[in-house]
């Protein structure tokens, strides 16, 4: 399971389900190998309304991402190859 910071109610929000279910299988998958190695980094982290966790991963370059509540969902942009395949930004 994919841990996040119990800091805000976004972080609640992310789930294993909820993040296959935004990015899909395949990039979840890759995305856990990338947390499990070290290459995921919070940069940012912020609470309330304009709730917000960024992240740098170091994978074949290093890319940004970030995740964030839209209203009740969760929104997502990336910077990675597979930018805008998805709603997380990823897939």
């Amino acid at each position: 399971m994919v841990k996040a910071r119990k800091s805000s109610a976004l972080a609640d929000l992310l789930t294993d389900e909820a993040l296959t279910s935004l990015s899909g299988p395949k990039v979840f998958d890759r995305g856990l190998t990338y947390a499990a190695s070290g290459a995921v980094r919070v940069i940012e982290e912020s609470q309330g309304i304009d709730a917000r966790i960024r992240a740098q991963i170091d994978g074949t370059q290093v890319y940004e991402t970030s995740i964030s509540l839209d209203g009740d969902a969760i929104a997502g942009d990336c910077d990675c190859p597979h930018a805008g395949r998805s709603s997380a930004g990823c897939g």
